[in-house]
């Protein structure tokens, strides 16, 4: 009777964790965003627009993954020209405040970033991205997310000495967004405890 009511026990206890494992939206979600690029110095830009879509889903309570697509066009200084920057990389998110609607959360990502002056240098190069927002929901389907994010850019050609610059080993912008996040689909039910 004790083995029994110990095995019990441990199913339960099993049981439970693997609910609570799986009690979460899973949804793929669609995040439009807007903000600003503030320019790193040593680029002798304007700051810009920044436009961003990115889709992601949460891969367990606290965590979720972002494949993200960018665009700002700088100004360059003393010339009537553009510096654009397209960007295509992924973003893990790490959230606080399990079940709040108000959800602080730390970033890290990376990917490739491709650089094109008009005149000159154009290319693809890798980049990082550090920051730290927060996600507000207003129901199970819609968020709002703020984000302060630096974008570590390791362009080394575009300028290529255009406009009297010197060669540069990379750029540290800062990104201020925010945006929507829209789940997409229907929530799945949680699963029904054991029995």
């Amino acid at each position: 009777m004790k083995k029994a009511l110990n095995l019990a026990l441990v199913g339960i206890i099993l049981g439970g964790a693997a609910a609570h494992a799986q009690d979460f939206d899973d949804r793929l979600y669609l995040s439009p965003r807007v903000g600003g690029v503030f320019a790193d110095n040593d680029r002798r830009t304007d700051d810009a627009l920044f436009l961003g879509l990115s889709v992601g889903r949460f891969v367990s309570p606290n965590w979720a993954v972002d494949f993200e697509f960018g665009h700002n066009d700088f100004d360059i200084d003393n010339s009537n020209t553009e510096w654009e920057n397209l960007s295509l990389g992924v973003a893990a998110r790490y959230f606080f405040n399990e079940g709040q609607s108000f959800r602080p959360y730390l970033m890290a990502g990376g990917g490739a970033i491709r650089h094109d002056t008009r005149i000159g240098g154009r290319g693809w190069n890798p980049m990082l991205n550090v920051g730290a927002g927060f996600q507000y929901g207003f129901s199970e389907d819609l968020f709002l997310r703020g984000e302060l994010a630096y974008r570590h850019d390791y362009d080394n050609e575009s300028i290529d000495g255009n406009f009297g610059q010197p060669d540069e080993p990379s750029y540290g912008d800062f990104i201020a967004s925010v945006g929507l996040v829209i789940m997409l689909g229907d929530r799945h039910a949680p699963p029904p405890p054991p029995p």
